[in-house]
């Protein structure tokens, strides 16, 4: 029998962050399936870097170019009649994947129509509250355009997102519903090595988007030493990006961090990070700092795969007490919620001083972060695979 052929959609390969992970790992288990699979996307992919940064298998995938621009005769739509662009844009995005058993997209806005026999949707986050959906009382569209957005949004069989913040707020934006699928992290991977005195932090020097607030922990760092805190570093770690405003972001938490037991380190490979959280005693995240979630969402932490992965090697978590990270740390259980800087370096200090406190939060995070192993969202995919199997064969 031929084999099922699937296509899966990133814009964003290259990122190779969260969500690239989340779809890497599909694809992965699609093959491992017996499909035919293509990883697609609008430039050229490294295939061998994404497998090394990534820690995943896509042996046998190939790579198929999808063009991100409009037609021409778009474009000049778009000039004459933006509504009517931005339809015809929508049911025609997708259609190199037109005859395709299955099209796996990940997104943060509404998708373009699924064109293919069936449609797997992971959604990031519903990023521009403009793209919002109007119900009247009785449930229907309010408006022409919302019609349109439900009609795509339904088009796709299965959609999933990583956290219930995400799950609230494609509810409210989007009016509709998503099961939860937490992202994989690799925890089978991750062991407790012999603690060091180090505070480890983990996430991409970005200056734009949901910004991992660099900044917000050195200097919360740095008062802690200015106030007497001696033997103790904050190593922090994270991937880079090209862009110039990406690349003075990180030139900006180096400079913070000059003359301070602070190091930055970029782009090391998932193995090489490994030893880092095994011998890190606390790991610290900031992802929404200073942000409000009621207004702006968007720029909190849909997940936060480090932060479990952190766990598994036994680092206390101590982290901002917003966005999706509340699906995993439970405070004063296996970690510590913070919502200010003064809050983070209270918590800290108290893991500091209270070694036994530390241990037994350490223990329970080690055990809390099995709930959301790769091998977990393995399972719900292959599920969900099976069950796309038995529909189209």
């Amino acid at each position: 029998m031929k084999p099922l052929q699937a296509i899966v959609h990133n814009p964003d390969w290259d990122y190779a962050g969260g969500g690239e992970k989340v779809t890497a790992v599909i694809a992965g288990r699609l093959v491992d399936a017996g499909w035919r699979v293509e990883l697609a996307g609008g430039a050229a992919l490294d295939i061998p870097r994404l497998e090394r940064v990534l820690n995943v298998n896509l042996a046998g995938c190939r790579f198929r170019g999808t063009s991100q621009e409009w037609p021409s005769a778009l474009k000049k739509l778009s000039r004459l009649s933006p509504r009517a662009a931005r339809f015809l844009s929508g049911r025609t995005a997708f259609s190199f994947a037109k005859g395709a058993d299955l099209l796996v997209h990940i997104t943060g806005s509404v998708p373009p129509l699924c064109p293919a026999r069936a449609g797997l949707l992971f959604v990031q986050f519903p990023y521009d509250p403009a793209e919002s959906i109007r119900l009247t009382a009785d449930g229907s569209p309010e408006r022409w355009a919302d019609k349109d957005k439900l009609a795509r949004l339904e088009s796709w069989d299965v959609r999933v997102c990583p956290s219930s913040f995400v799950q609230e707020w494609v509810r409210r934006r989007w009016a509709t519903a998503c099961e939860i699928l937490h992202p994989p992290a690799e925890i089978a991977l991750c062991r407790a090595l012999s603690k060091e005195q180090l505070i480890l932090t983990a996430g991409r020097f970005y200056a734009t988007g949901p910004t991992k607030k660099h900044a917000v922990m050195v200097r919360a760092f740095r008062e802690l030493c200015d106030t007497g805190l001696h033997g103790w570093k904050l190593l922090v770690a994270g991937g880079t990006h090209p862009r110039p405003d990406h690349q003075q972001y990180l030139e900006e938490v180096r400079a913070l961090a000059e003359g301070y037991p602070v190091e930055v380190v970029t782009d090391l490979s998932f193995q090489e990070i490994l030893p880092l959280y095994g011998r890190a005693a606390i790991y610290w995240h900031a992802t929404g700092a200073g942000e409000d979630e009621t207004a702006r969402p968007e720029l909190f932490e849909q997940f936060g795969m480090t932060i479990v992965e952190a766990m598994a090697s036994g680092a206390v978590p101590v982290v901002i007490g917003g966005g999706g990270v509340r699906d995993i740390v439970r405070s004063g259980t296996d970690g510590f919620l913070w919502q200010t800087p003064d809050e983070l370096k209270s918590r800290t200090l108290e893991l500091i001083r209270d070694t036994q406190l530390r241990t037994s939060l350490s223990q329970n995070a080690i055990a809390r972060a099995k709930e959301f192993s790769r091998e977990a969202f393995e399972a719900r995919v292959d599920r969900i695979i099976s069950e796309f199997e038995n529909r189209l064969k």
